[in-house]
């Protein structure tokens, strides 16, 4: 489906917003987004651009570099239902350990263009906890013993 006129801007605005997102700009989320905005994903619940700020800060307090690249959006059949494809890559402070996800986020505009939610729908089991050392090690013998032929 062809994006509809009235989300051609806020859409533009906000694949701009994520890729170009770093501590100084978290606060921009105010002007793209409804003040009741509902981020969630497989870590995070928030509500309000508020409280998506203060996740942010948290999550950049812990990060070293962020790059995401959004490669693919589209347009549910409601024409205010955007789907991005994005791949994330980010370096942690510290250790330094690179990690990178690929997922789909799930966006609600509002007939003014505001983005009411943003639902990020990825795998955390394989892309976060197989990678942890101790963690993965455990799932891994899991599921090898569930899947055992």
């Amino acid at each position: 489906m062809t994006i509809p006129p009235r989300l051609s801007a806020p859409i533009e605005d906000y694949t701009s917003y994520w890729q170009k997102l770093s501590p100084r700009s978290i606060r921009l989320i105010e002007k793209i987004a409804d003040p009741s905005l509902r981020y969630t994903g497989p870590f995070f619940d928030t509500h309000g651009t508020d409280a998506f700020e203060q996740m942010a800060t948290q999550l950049f307090s812990k990060i070293e570099k962020t790059k995401i690249n959004i490669t693919d959006t589209a347009v549910g059949q409601d024409e205010q239902t955007v789907y991005m494809r994005w791949i994330a890559t980010v370096i942690t402070k510290g250790k330094k350990r690179q990690w990178t996800f690929q997922g789909i986020s799930e966006v609600a505009f509002s007939p003014t263009g505001k983005v009411m939610s943003h639902i990020d729908h990825w795998d955390s089991g394989l892309q976060f906890y197989l990678r942890l050392p101790v963690a993965g090690w455990i799932i891994r013998k899991i599921l090898g013993r569930m899947f055992k032929g």
